[in-house]
Parts: structure tokens; C-alpha cells; sequence
């Protein structure tokens, strides 16, 4: 949609309104640059094109270190939630949505680099050092016998991505909308699923065993033949019991 804007201004007013607000110029060239065809012309109602053109790069430059300075604000206020959400214990679903291992956090949550785990969309005035908020977290790979014999492994959660699926009003597709796991859901679900097996193997094994029987029953009628007992005289005797 077009905006409409019906506002001419000399060199004067321009000068004044970028001395006194420069706010309404980025609006004004973001409008400009936003291939929206109103945008751009509402933007050069405002100010010539001329100016656009020449603020281009400094404009580009003021826009990057905002976005720094508003992305370093939004990851402190994230990490404050995530202190709050995932102390030290927390049982919790990776933020990977393919994985439905149940992992431990082992570390306060804390910003760091990382190439892989930041939300999307969160750099895209930058792509050179991405941060996001994670932990250290120990993985239960199968939620079997390894949670007591100590065969867990170690890896990394995106505690922002986990976050921002939390808060999302959007339905999730995949993996868990709630990553903070209820273990007593947990265990009523593992048991479910525990019993379930239990059940299928021990049919397994009954049907197993009846298979099992029938192939010793014919082990045994082999083992019992040997076709050297047809003898002539067998047959002989054969032929003399039937004439009878």
C-alpha cells in the first residue's frame, strides 16, 4: 500500500529536520530501500533523491551499529530470562528439533559465539560474530539404563531459540513448543512406552519359542532317521507284516 505523503520542504527545513531528528531521514531511507514501490515514493516525497543517494553508506553504517547496539540489549535481556527459566538442573528438549534426547543443563546460561544456534534473522546486518545465549548440557542419548550407569555425553542447547519457541503464538511443526521438561509427564510417557515394548518383546519371545520347539522337533525326527536302515531285509520284513 501506498503512503501517502503530501509535504514539500526546501533545503532549509531538510537541513534543520536532519540537524533536530535525524530519526525521521532512517525512517524516511528505509522507506526508500525497501523495494516497496508507495515506501519509496512517500520517502521522496520527504526528501530528493539526491540526498538518499549521497547518505547511502552513512546511513548503512548508522543502521549496522544500532541494530549492534539493539541486538546486545535484546541478548542481556534474554540471558535474564533464561537465568530465571534454566538454572543449573533443568531438565530441558534441545532446541534442535530432531532430537528428542532429554539433555540436563550443567552451566548458568551465558552468551557466546556460535554458528549454528542463533535464532533466525537476528543477524541480518551482520554475519561476522553471532551470538546467542547457551549452556553446557548433559545428554541422555536413549533415557534407558545410561541415566545410572553414566554413559551420558556432553553438548551445547540454544537456550534463545528454545526461548523464542516458548513465546511464539505460531504453531509449532516440529519438536517441542514447551522445552522445559515435566518429569513426572516424562515418566508417565517413558513408562507408557517402556511397558509397551515390554509387551511386544515378551510376545516376541513366546512366538519365538514355539518356532523354536518346531525346529527341535525336526532337529530331532532327522537326527532319529538314517537311511541306511532300509535295508533288504527291512523290506522283506515289510512285505511279509503286510501279507498277513
Amino acid at each position: 500500500m501506498r503512503i501517502l505523503v503530501s509535504i514539500h520542504l526546501d533545503m532549509e527545513v531538510i537541513n534543520y529536520i536532519m540537524n533536530k531528528n535525524k530519526n525521521l531521514f532512517d525512517l524516511a531511507m528505509g522507506w526508500y530501500k525497501s523495494g516497496d514501490s508507495g515506501k519509496k515514493a512517500a520517502a521522496l516525497d520527504l526528501f530528493p533523491r539526491e540526498m538518499f543517494e549521497k547518505e547511502e553508506e552513512a546511513f548503512k553504517k548508522r543502521d549496522k551499529e544500532e541494530k549492534k547496539k539493539a541486538r546486545e540489549q535484546e541478548l542481556k535481556d534474554v540471558l535474564a530470562e533464561c537465568k530465571k527459566l534454566f538454572p543449573v538442573g533443568t531438565p530441558v528438549w534441545s532446541d534442535d528439533g530432531t532430537d528428542n534426547c532429554v539433555n540436563i543443563v550443567v552451566e548458568e546460561p551465558h552468551i557466546a559465539v556460535s554458528e549454528y544456534r542463533v535464532p533466525w534473522g537476528k543477524y541480518d546486518f551482520d554475519d561476522k560474530e553471532r551470538k546467542t545465549v547457551v549452556a553446557k548440557v548433559v545428554r541422555l542419548e536413549y533415557f534407558g539404563n545410561d541415566v545410572i550407569d553414566g554413559k551420558w555425553g556432553i553438548s551445547i542447547i540454544g537456550l534463545e531459540k528454545c526461548l523464542e519457541d516458548m513465546k511464539s503464538t505460531k504453531e509449532i511443526t516440529y519438536g517441542h513448543k514447551n522445552h522445559i521438561i515435566d518429569l513426572e509427564e516424562l515418566w508417565k510417557k517413558k513408562s507408557a512406552e517402556r511397558n509397551k515394548e515390554i509387551k511386544e518383546l515378551k510376545e516376541n519371545i513366546l512366538n519365538c519359542q514355539a518356532e523354536l520347539d518346531k525346529y527341535k522337533a525336526d532337529l530331532a525326527e532327522l537326527e532319529a532317521w538314517n537311511p541306511y536302515d532300509l535295508t533288504k531285509e527291512k523290506i522283506q520284513e515289510i512285505v511279509k507284516n503286510y501279507a498277513k
